[in-house]
């Protein structure tokens, strides 16, 4: 991922930014139960930058793991995830999705994020163990296959000293099928 940031002071950076690698494994499918269950692992590669400050004890490589359940049948679904970060933190989100056509659908979601772990430095700088956000999004569906998808959202929470103001994410997602026979 390719990162640009720049502030008040001057100060400008860019470059080569962390990674994330994601499959989702569908384990109920809920076009055929009542409810869906899905495990999503997540393998996190931090950048350079992000591993500079060696006082903060960071790994290259850590890893989530969010349970995903769904509910719903016609347009609108009932959507929830939780899980947990090595990185030491716990989350938990859930949203509505209505489908506008076939190809089309919009979403709305609430997200929880506590920290499990807390150092020195954060107690310090008055930063809060949890946070709450909200988010809208759209999918859109290239073909049965391949989707693209878009998100935006704000804290809800009160906001720590610089933090995130915008949360913005776009993914594109290819769905691998087993052949019926």
């Amino acid at each position: 991922a390719y990162y640009r940031a720049s502030y008040d002071d001057g100060y400008a950076s860019s470059g080569l930014g962390n990674s994330y690698l994601s499959c989702k494994v569908r384990f109920l499918d809920p076009a055929a139960h009542r409810v869906g269950v899905a495990v999503s692992p997540v393998l996190e590669v931090l950048s350079d930058a992000s591993l500079s400050d060696t006082t903060l004890g960071l790994s290259r490589v850590n890893w989530a793991l969010p349970v995903h359940v769904s509910a719903g049948r016609g347009r609108t679904r009932v959507l929830a995830s939780a899980g947990y970060f090595s990185r030491g933190a716990l989350f938990a989100a859930a949203g509505v999705e209505r489908s506008v056509s076939s190809r089309f659908a919009l979403d709305m979601a609430v997200s929880y994020m506590y920290a499990t772990r807390v150092d020195a430095n954060s107690d310090l700088a008055g930063l809060s163990r949890s946070r709450l956000d909200a988010t809208a999004g759209l999918l859109f569906a290239l073909t049965p296959a391949v989707s693209l998808s878009a998100a935006a959202g704000r804290p809800v929470s009160s906001l720590d000293q610089n933090g995130a103001r915008l949360l913005a994410s776009a993914s594109v997602s290819y769905v691998f099928a087993r052949r019926r026979e």
